[in-house]
């Protein structure tokens, strides 16, 4: 509550602390970013440990934040009672509001993401989320807000599968050459892909945990991406090269 006591021109509309998985905590990654227009491909700053503890201020939050009620917008009663993508929505109003929106790394809360009770086990979930996306979607083009286009290459395997990526990767960039950023998920950043990000400005190297992290946010599985199952679900006969030509489409 400090920040709001010392906040004697009620600028501050709400705080938030660090959200954390108790069985997954990582260092937050340097292309984490707080920004609306980021928020389908990096990572959230709210979701990894801070190398300083200054306050951040952010466009939009996780979870987990108190704010002040006069900055707050009207709730946006039609969405499910999964209430998907709610608190991003709700804390950018405040933010379209004029008011900073702050995230205290100092605050910590653990979250054990539990796989099923509750909203989890509902039968209609998968729907009330597609619903609610459509509808945070919505509000985010009336606000003017253009997502960042982007597509994740993911090579979660040996070096010798990201060599045949990086031999076509050429190919692929002709391909998806009006995308504002290609992020490649890599266990082999130095022997595999060194100096990549001099020849294309547009792509962007991660740990495979990282890369990863941003699928899961945007409701991909990881595993829908691996070549080798790619390949044993289609039986394939052709080489490794043909199969990530056919997986991403090239």
């Amino acid at each position: 509550m400090q920040h709001f006591i010392k906040d004697k021109e009620h600028k501050i509309g709400a705080v938030g602390g660090l959200v954390l998985n108790p069985n997954a905590i990582m260092p937050l990654p340097e292309h984490a970013s707080a920004k609306i227009e980021d928020f389908y491909n990096s990572f959230n700053i709210q979701l990894g440990l801070h190398k300083t503890l200054e306050p951040k201020s952010v466009d939009h939050l996780h979870s987990s934040f108190v704010y002040r009620t006069k900055a707050s917008s009207p709730y946006e009663t039609n969405m499910s009672k999964t209430s998907f993508r709610e608190d991003t929505l709700f804390s950018y109003t405040m933010k379209k509001n004029s008011y900073e929106l702050l995230v205290d790394p100092e605050l910590i809360i653990y979250h054990f993401q539990m796989q099923d009770g509750g909203c989890r086990s509902d039968s209609t979930r998968a729907q009330d989320i597609a619903n609610d996306e459509l509808i945070f979607k919505k509000k985010m083009e009336e606000f003017g807000i253009k997502f960042t286009n982007f597509k994740v290459i993911f090579i979660p395997h040996g070096l010798g599968d990201n060599v045949v990526m990086r031999n076509i990767i050429k190919d692929f960039m002709n391909k998806y050459n009006n995308y504002d950023k290609i992020i490649i998920g890599t266990s082999f950043k130095d022997a595999a892909w060194q100096d990549i990000d001099k020849e294309y400005n547009n792509i962007q190297v991660l740990s495979v945990q990282e890369a990863a992290t941003i699928l899961m946010q945007n409701r991909i599985d990881p595993s829908s991406l691996s070549i080798y199952n790619f390949m044993g679900k289609n039986n394939w006969k052709e080489s490794m090269e043909e199969a990530y030509r056919k997986l991403y489409d090239f």
